[in-house]
């Protein structure tokens, strides 16, 4: 039997509870929990492995195991708290090793997120005792409170867990990158070489461990290299990145870029170097030098000014035409057209103009043309055409502003004549946003421009040579009818040799098969002979407008149905605007008739109706509804009808707000309750003595409502319906410092944190609205100018139904926020980790896909140099040529599996599950890909049961077969034939695969779904590690199980289960 003292198993090693921190915590709680509860003794156990552990205890001295206690394994088997007292059990608790008798046993279960321990904690007492509810709840917190301590400890040792995996994968993808490392000591003599220095400058680990750095770099690169390491820290992080050119073993120059750290391993400094071998990029920025100087050279000589902006808006280029004066146009190169201005004395306003046209162009992400007027050196006004264009980046950031202006002085008096031009009409035509199709006289499509084709859904090609009425095409009326070839616009415009104007059309498109809505004007165009040329037809998309006028059209409808519904007046105001619109119920239940078609009353004479008594209190509740964020407005009052009399309304609306949260419109409903506040009147001088006799009964419930409050560990506080303080309970000085009296008619808000005032408000105001308990979490400030996490329950008081006041009930909650942030900024960290370990993969297994390829087809190239060669020379080399694309298949393989496990990590497999039939996949797998295999051996299928459709994601599960026959014939060469039996039961549909093969050693069964691991039995049989855990994870994902079966030298048997469609 072990001790706390004793206990140094794994458990105890993972949740850290040989931490003398962790043990003076649990004493110090077992302590309190004595002390508070007055009983003998208290400890807490855990179970592994069937035996239960005494981990800390307070009292007991040579109690050493749980199970001398009766009773205590129904606590662990129950996994609810047990509560036994001598006195009404007849039982004692007489422990061994004791004269002392115990007849009072607690037990309360703590729930590990590791469900294979269980621990509890338990008391002892050797008297009858009944424990109170204040007692029994801080024995709840306190059993909280070490649950959570043994869950934070168990996920922080998986953390630490998961991070020496991430690590140990990251050195290992480090190994394999093209990266090139060294290792060198300060007098520059090398120690260390990444394997794959051999390919980048020729020189294998071996030869340059021992030789000097400085041997190899560029003797106009040693100096530049040597002032970096003088910059190097030890241990600093380097983001530098240093370009310079190393010696091939060829004795030509290769271009590398290295990142140098400086660190220090066994009381010795070295340097290590990162080197990526950039000489194609070397190579192609000196190819765009060449091509820059070539574009300038031709900016420089272009008649038109050209100046390139950077994103913000200062001069990068100018060429010679835009600013003559050399010195000038160097000046302002850097500086944007305010500092140029200030410079040439000239006043700031083209450059606001221009800065405002460069904001523009960003904001519509297309060019900007606008005519610019500008004062020569002798007062001549001339005319320029600017143009801005934006180029952007991939990701969406201004690159450069490429600006364009020329002078258009005499252009602008010929203006007129150039809009003439065909070419402008065609851009014009092409950038409006109206569809325009040019049509023959026998309605072909022979032009048309871009918004045609976006509107129509089709391209150019598909759009050229289809007519009015093809077959292509489905048309219908508003009504819903197609059209006939006779009512289309076109052939009415060349029947009719006149314009077609407002023809509103239905087109479904083709190829997204979605309804839109077009009005269509079709103009025929003649020669002067009267001969057609051709009809333009027009068109804009009036879709929203349609879906606009349906949507009013019900809204109508509906309105209309309201009102006949219901007996209540609704009413619609646009709020500023002179006018109400009534319903016909106003006439109805008023008498005022509405003199106007459109239900029109003017707010002037609603407001003349209601009774002068009431005028100024509606006047000032509309008013604050308005001003606050309130979504409602609620109010009675007087409204004098067409008889003289006075008719009690109940007037409630909603109110509409915009995006600023600004009111623009109500829609209320008044409904007459005349009737129903005269009883209430006769009610009052009833209820009016009631409430005496109440008023006294509450007095009493009041006085005992406060002297639990006063009692209570929690802050209970009343306030009014503005949060205001009335009653504060003492609890409030333990908890934020404050006495009750400092408090009492201020307001919570006056202690929140300035972060939360704005949410506190919303909180408050949802609370008087919605009239709904809530409980939220704030910062408050405490007596010492601190912050403390506190939640609060509140909820709405009512009297006869009518709000009266909040009752509150607030707690400290800092430590469980503390947990939370701790735990929070965990996961993050995981998160990047996962995030970096995905990414890593990713890009080493794409960037050896292509070396790969090259190696695979070098090859095949020479099998086909030497298939017609026999020499013993040219068989040894086709072998080695077979086992290196052999080599490179598995490699392949292996990457491919990497990235998909790397992939599904980071949660980005593709996931859509479709309802399909499995006993088709499994037929189209085996046809495909196992039923012409060389050796004649081949699937035999088995199918039991009718129906064999399930809801899953058809690629991962075709996957997952695919893969599992794949290693069944792998390991069964020469044997007898795979067999494939699908079984179809009442829920679930079970695939078994099994195999005649080489079979697997029982101990090496229950790893074979482990990364990277292969049975001991499969030397010389290529393959990864990977394709048992990939099975089993796309299985998983879609709600199944796989379990496998093998017997060494029999064969194996996977068995594959999914639930049911």
């Amino acid at each position: 039997m072990h001790t706390s003292q004793e206990l140094n198993d794994s458990n105890s090693v993972s949740l850290g509870l040989t931490e003398m921190e962790l043990k003076s915590e649990f004493n110090t709680i077992l302590k309190f929990l004595t002390e508070i509860c007055k009983v003998s003794g208290a400890f807490i156990s855990i179970k592994k492995k069937q035996e239960d552990i005494i981990l800390f205890k307070k009292g007991l001295k040579n109690f050493n195991t749980p199970n001398e206690i009766v009773h205590f394994n129904d606590l662990t088997s129950s996994h609810d708290n047990l509560i036994l007292s001598g006195a009404n059990q007849n039982c004692n608790y007489k422990l061994n090793g004791f004269e002392e008798v115990y007849t009072f046993f607690a037990g309360f279960p703590i729930n590990l997120t590791n469900k294979s321990i269980v621990a509890n904690l338990c008391l002892l007492n050797n008297k009858n005792k009944l424990l109170s509810k204040t007692e029994l709840k801080i024995i709840e917190q306190c059993a909280c409170q070490i649950e959570s301590t043994l869950n934070l400890r168990l996920q922080n040792s998986n953390l630490k867990t998961q991070l020496s995996e991430v690590k140990l994968q990251f050195e290992y993808f480090i190994d394999n990158s093209n990266d090139i490392i060294y290792g060198y000591t300060l007098d520059g003599i090398i120690t260390y070489a990444s394997t794959n220095s051999k390919s980048s400058i020729g020189l294998s680990p071996h030869e340059l461990i021992g030789t000097s750095i400085n041997a190899l770099i560029h003797p106009e690169d040693v100096v530049k290299y040597s002032d970096l390491l003088d910059t190097i820290k030890l241990n600093e992080k380097n983001n530098k990145n240093l370009t310079y050119r190393v010696k091939h073993k060829g004795g030509h120059y290769i271009w590398y870029s290295s990142k140098i750290k400086l660190t220090e391993k066994n009381n010795q400094l070295f340097y290590v170097v990162n080197c990526k071998d950039i000489s194609s990029f070397v190579e192609s920025e000196q190819e765009l030098q060449l091509q820059k100087e070539f574009y300038e050279t031709i900016l420089n000589h272009l008649s038109s000014d050209v100046a390139v902006f950077d994103p913000n808006h200062k001069y990068l280029y100018l060429n010679p035409i835009a600013i003559k004066n050399k010195e000038l146009r160097e000046y302002i190169i850097g500086k944007d057209d305010f500092e140029y201005a200030k410079h040439t004395n000239r006043t700031a306003d083209f450059a606001i103009e221009r800065h405002a046209k460069f904001i523009q162009a960003i904001q519509n992400k297309k060019t900007l043309s606008w005519n610019e007027e500008l004062c020569n050196a002798i007062g001549e006004k001339t005319i320029h055409n600017r143009k801005f264009t934006p180029v952007f980046n991939d990701n969406g950031t201004l690159a450069m502003m490429i600006g364009v202006s020329v002078d258009i002085t005499e252009n602008t008096k010929i203006q007129n004549e150039i809009l003439k031009n065909r070419q402008l009409v065609t851009s014009i035509l092409e950038n409006v946003a109206v569809g325009i199709l040019v049509q023959g006289p026998q309605t072909e499509i022979i032009e048309n421009n871009k918004a045609a084709c976006k509107m129509l859904g089709l391209t150019q090609d598909q759009l050229l040579g289809k007519t009015s009425y093809d077959d292509y095409w489905e048309i219908i009326h508003e009504d819903g009818y197609a059209y006939k070839p006779e009512e289309f616009p076109v052939p009415q415009a060349i029947n009719k040799s006149k314009p077609i104007n407002n023809i509103v059309m239905g087109v479904r498109r083709p190829i997204t098969n979605d309804l839109i809505w077009l009005l269509v004007d079709a103009t025929p165009v003649f020669q002067d002979t009267n001969e057609l040329l051709y009809v333009v037809s027009s068109f804009n998309d009036i879709t929203a407008q349609k879906k606009t006028e349906r949507a009013l059209k019900i809204s109508n409808e509906r309105f209309e149905y309201v009102n006949k519904a219901t007996s209540d007046v609704i009413w619609d105001w646009e709020i500023g605007s002179e006018n109400f619109i009534m319903s016909e119920n106003y006439t109805n239940l008023f008498g005022h008739k509405l003199n106007n078609d459109n239900k029109f009353l003017k707010v002037q004479d609603f407001e003349n109706l209601i009774h002068p008594d009431d005028l100024e209190r509606v006047h000032k509740n509309l008013k604050r509804a308005l001003e606050s964020t309130a979504s409602t407005w609620y109010d009675e009052f007087r409204f004098l009808k067409s008889d003289g009399t006075y008719a009690y309304i109940k007037d409630k609306a909603y109110i509409i707000r915009d995006e600023s949260d600004k009111w623009t419109r109500m829609i209320g409903a008044q409904t007459d309750v005349t009737e129903k506040t005269k009883i209430e009147q006769q009610n009052k001088l009833l209820l009016e003595e009631n409430n005496k006799n109440k008023n006294i009964q509450l007095n009493k419930a009041e006085s005992l409502y406060r002297l639990l409050a006063d009692n209570t560990t929690h802050l209970v506080c009343l306030h009014d319906l503005n949060m205001t303080f009335q009653y504060v309970s003492p609890s409030v000085e333990a908890l934020i410092g404050f006495t009750p009296e400092s408090l009492i008619g201020k307001n919570p808000i006056d202690f929140a944190h300035p972060r939360d005032i704005k949410r506190m408000i919303i909180d408050f105001d949802n609370l008087n609205s919605k009239h709904e308990p809530n409980r939220n979490e704030y910062r408050y400030l405490n007596s010492t100018g601190a912050y403390i996490w506190l939640e609060t329950d509140a909820k709405i008081v009512f009297e006869n139904a009518v709000p009266i006041k909040i009752q509150t009930s607030t707690r400290d909650i800092s430590k469980r926020k503390e947990a939370d942030f701790a735990i929070e900024k965990t996961l993050k960290q995981q998160r990047e980790l996962n995030e970096l370990r995905t990414n890593l993969v990713s890009t080493i297994s794409h960037e050896f896909r292509t070396p790969m390829t090259t190696i695979r087809t070098s090859a095949e190239l020479m099998e086909i140099y030497i298939q017609d060669q026999h020499s013993q020379r040219d068989q040894n080399l086709r072998k080695q040529t077979t086992r290196i694309t052999s080599e490179i298949d598995r490699i392949i393989d292996l990457m491919n599996s990497v990235l998909i496990i790397s992939k599904d990590d980071s949660g980005k497999t593709t996931f859509k599950p479709i309802k399909f039939d499995l006993k088709e996949l499994c037929k189209t797998i085996t046809d495909t890909s196992f039923s012409q295999n060389i050796k004649g051996q081949k699937v035999d299928l088995y199918f039991e049961g009718n129906q064999f459709l399930i809801y899953a994601d058809k690629n991962l599960i075709e996957y997952a077969i695919f893969n599992v026959l794949n290693n069944a014939f792998k390991y069964s060469e020469n044997c007898k034939n795979v067999q494939l039996n699908l079984i179809s039961n009442k829920s679930e549909i079970q695939v078994e695969i099994l195999d005649f093969g080489i079979g697997i050693p029982k101990k090496d069964q229950s790893k074979l779904f482990n990364t990277f691991y292969r049975a001991s039995n499969t030397d010389g049989i290529q393959g990864t590690g990977l394709g048992l855990y990939i099975v089993k994870t796309f299985i998983e994902k879609n709600s199944g199980k796989i379990q496998l079966e093998s017997i060494l030298g029999k064969g194996t048997k996977v068995t594959l289960q999914l639930p049911k469609a």
